[in-house]
């Protein structure tokens, strides 16, 4: 089941250590939600290489993209 209305926490960043750091942060608050609550963290840049084949369930890592602008305007 897909739940389209929720709010988007946006984490953009490099494989620099203290973004690993935060990002490992988000994954423990993420713990605590439920599948369809409110919030969807979005984790955007090359960050997400360092979680690569890991799924989590209000988590999505786009990786690396050319232009951030659509990200923050969700």
């Amino acid at each position: 089941m897909e739940c389209f209305d929720k709010k988007i926490i946006l984490f953009t960043g490099s494989t620099h250590p203290p973004n690993i750091e935060a990002v490992n942060k988000i994954i423990e608050m993420s713990k605590s939600l439920n599948y369809c609550d409110e919030i969807l963290f979005l984790v955007v840049g090359s960050i997400g290489d360092v979680f690569k084949g890991k799924k989590y369930k209000n988590i999505l890592f786009t990786g690396l993209v050319e232009d951030i602008t659509d990200y923050f305007k969700m």
